[in-house]
């Protein structure tokens, strides 16, 4: 056979290669390989004065013969071979070269993963040297798919079949989780750690430095959860103060140019639309969308399952399960729907529907509001839409419509 057949059939690659011809290639039973040692070799460099060939070289032909044998095992696809132990190793005389070695090297048996091959060493078809090696294949661990054209910072962590596209730039202490996907140019900075199986789009910046004029330096962490979509030009800033953290669940899309400022929090399953802007400090329950373009104050609170307007500015707290919109932001009715796909019970909508009622149609104030409230029956619905009332808050409730609309109920 060429030499092209033994750079197909054999992954080691010169100067390691011990292999120079393939006489016979038979796949499951045997082969027949050639090594011509000559004296000018680096791997007989420093045996020019005895011109004694190393039994390792020997065993390393052998070696890289049977282990190409067993890859092209079709039955083995997708698995790595690797030498597990030598037995019986044994030699008639010395090898001086320079010299033409051949191997004929049988498979013996295949049981399960583990697979035992007898060698012969010839010198003109004259045993000189014979050896058993067992040899098993194993699973081979994925690695990140990583760009030429990209950056990783040596101290980044990427796990399983990551994907980093081009000019894309890790930065240091990031840790990436098992099957995420790193578009093109995408700045993941420090201190940001990404769970499993989201896909970052191009343009995104995740762990730039809060636009915060009280942050020193110190390491505080960005942690995102796993199967997000984060999509192009986002940007999620590193939080202030030490040990702090913004943080984002998983299972969320954040749509284009959406920003998470400082010291959020976002939950699972939250939908921010394009251009959503999170102000410093805002903490955005679970199942939670806001339509496009829409900015939220600083410090503001956004309840589980409610559902906020597009082109609104929103300065005070958004109880659970509300809709609100507007410029400035006003409750306009509560998220019946979104509260029946939640899986929320026919009582809990009695509930809250009611306590909508005395929060936003009637003439009560929150603190009168909130009495005739816990008079309803208890739900687990209207538990929580309670404790988020009582929650201690610097933004204050959001108001009344102006212009009642009972449909939207």
């Amino acid at each position: 056979m060429s030499n092209l057949n033994v750079l197909e059939l054999i992954s080691t690659r010169p100067p390691f290669l011990m292999i120079d011809e393939i006489d016979q290639w038979s796949v499951g039973e045997r082969c027949v390989v050639n090594k011509y040692f000559s004296l000018n070799e680096p791997v007989m460099a420093s045996c020019l004065e005895n011109r004694l060939v190393p039994e390792s070289l020997i065993v390393e032909m052998v070696s890289q013969a049977s282990i190409g044998l067993i890859k092209q095992d079709l039955q083995f696809k997708g698995r790595s071979p690797r030498l597990k132990s030598i037995h019986n190793f044994e030699t008639i005389r010395p090898i001086l070269a320079p010299n033409l070695v051949r191997a004929e090297v049988d498979i013996i048996y295949i049981k399960k993963d583990v697979i035992k091959l007898n060698a012969l060493i010839l010198l003109d078809s004259v045993q000189v040297s014979s050896m058993e090696l067992i040899c098993e294949v194993f699973e081979q661990p994925s690695q990140p798919k990583i760009h030429a054209t990209a950056t990783i910072h040596p101290t980044a962590r990427l796990g399983k079949d990551v994907v980093v596209g081009p000019n894309s730039v890790i930065g240091p202490d990031v840790i990436v989780g098992n099957g995420t996907i790193i578009e093109a140019n995408v700045i993941v900075e420090k201190w940001v750690e990404l769970g499993e199986n989201n896909h970052i789009y191009s343009g995104t910046i995740i762990g730039s430095q809060g636009q915060d004029i009280k942050y020193k330096g110190e390491e505080a962490w960005v942690k995102i959860g796993d199967r997000n979509e984060i999509r192009e030009y986002v940007t999620i800033n590193r939080p202030t103060g030490e040990g702090a953290e913004t943080r984002i669940g998983s299972d969320c899309m954040l749509m284009v140019n959406a920003h998470v400022a400082h010291n959020c929090i976002v939950e699972n399953n939250v939908i921010l639309a394009n251009g959503v802007t999170l102000g410093g400090h805002s903490h955005i329950e679970e199942k939670v969308v806001i339509g496009g373009m829409s900015g939220l104050h600083q410090f503001l609170r956004v309840g589980k399952g409610a559902m906020l307007g597009a082109y609104s500015r929103f300065t005070q707290d958004i109880p659970p399960f509300m809709l609100c919109h507007g410029n400035p932001a006003y409750v306009r009715g509560l998220n019946s729907v979104g509260l029946r796909r939640g899986g929320y019970t026919k009582s809990d909508l009695v509930a809250i529907k009611s306590a909508y009622k005395s929060l936003y149609r009637s003439n009560l104030n929150v603190k009168q509001a909130m009495e005739e409230i816990k008079q309803l029956e208890q739900t687990e619905g209207l538990d929580y839409l309670i404790k988020f009332l009582e929650t201690e808050t610097s933004r204050g409730i959001s108001k009344k419509s102006v212009d009642e609309d009972d449909s939207m109920i």
